[in-house]
């Protein structure tokens, strides 16, 4: 039996007489085939795949509506900003538009209730010609035409020669006229519709100007003067300084022009007229 074994497959056409088949022999034999076996999903199976596939399309659903409601909420998000960007924009307008208004309000009411002084010439005035100095003895009446009192009050006339018409001194003068009414306290107070004065006030010509009087080079040794003054006061409603400038045209007592004065070198007093110049007159 044994031999039965060892003798199966051993053939008399097996080219190797019986023994055990080659490589090659073994390639002849076909493969065995395996048979497909097809599986039909049972009905609790097709149920729950259903129910899965309607779970997923329901998912997809709900991404969808949460992506436009995300969109739409972005969208509304933006024109809120936008809506706040735009009131902040008219609020800005507004504010500045107020601010303004209020602000010319401010200035209309202190230009309506400061003090606003008046200056009118009084009195007889002198001319007084010396060797060494030239005077002019002046009274000045002061009236506050305004509606609040004006206080630290100055009044500062300059006798000037005229036949230069150096504006630029009178306007130096008139300035440090007006910051010495920015620092005195206690002066002079002048009440509303009150008028003051006659004050008597000397009006100098300075000693490095009366040299040059004399070389007026059209008439020499004659002169024709003017007084630049300046009444500087401040006011309770704005606290500011303000001021009122003006010009007087020196003239030979009677005369109605400004006539050259011969300044000779003995001493002597001259009574004069003066005139106001109102194209001259300036006040803030």
């Amino acid at each position: 039996m044994s031999k039965n074994r060892n003798n199966r497959g051993n053939t008399k056409d097996s080219p190797n007489r019986g023994e055990n088949p080659t490589q090659t022999e073994k390639c002849r034999f076909s493969i065995p085939t395996v048979q497909a076996v097809r599986i039909e999903p049972s009905s609790e199976d097709k149920e729950k795949y259903s129910n899965e596939e309607n779970y997923r399309r329901k998912q997809l659903d709900l991404s969808v509506y949460l992506n436009w409601i995300t969109a739409i909420a972005a969208a509304i998000s933006l024109l809120a900003l936008a809506a706040l960007f735009i009131s902040l924009w008219f609020t800005r307008i507004a504010t500045q538009a107020a601010t303004k208004q209020a602000t010319t309000a401010q200035r209309e009411f202190e230009s309506s209730q400061r003090p606003w002084l008046a200056t009118q010439y009084a009195h007889d005035a002198l001319l007084v010609i010396a060797p060494d100095s030239i005077s002019l003895q002046m009274a000045v009446s002061m009236s506050n035409v305004g509606h609040s009192i004006a206080q630290n009050v100055i009044f500062r006339p300059i006798l000037m020669e005229n036949w230069r018409g150096n504006l630029t001194d009178c306007e130096t003068w008139s300035e440090n006229v007006e910051k010495q009414a920015a620092i005195v306290s206690g002066g002079i107070v002048i009440f509303p519709n009150q008028v003051l004065g006659p004050f008597t006030r000397a009006a100098f010509l300075t000693k490095d100007k009366i040299a040059d009087a004399f070389r007026n080079p059209d008439r020499p040794g004659k002169v024709t003067f003017k007084v630049v003054g300046c009444v500087a006061y401040t006011s309770s409603i704005d606290d500011k300084p303000h001021h009122t400038k003006f010009v007087f045209n020196v003239m030979p007592k009677g005369s109605s022009i400004q006539n050259d004065f011969d300044l000779a070198p003995t001493s002597q007093n001259i009574p004069v007229d003066l005139e106001m110049d109102i194209n001259q007159i300036t006040a803030n």
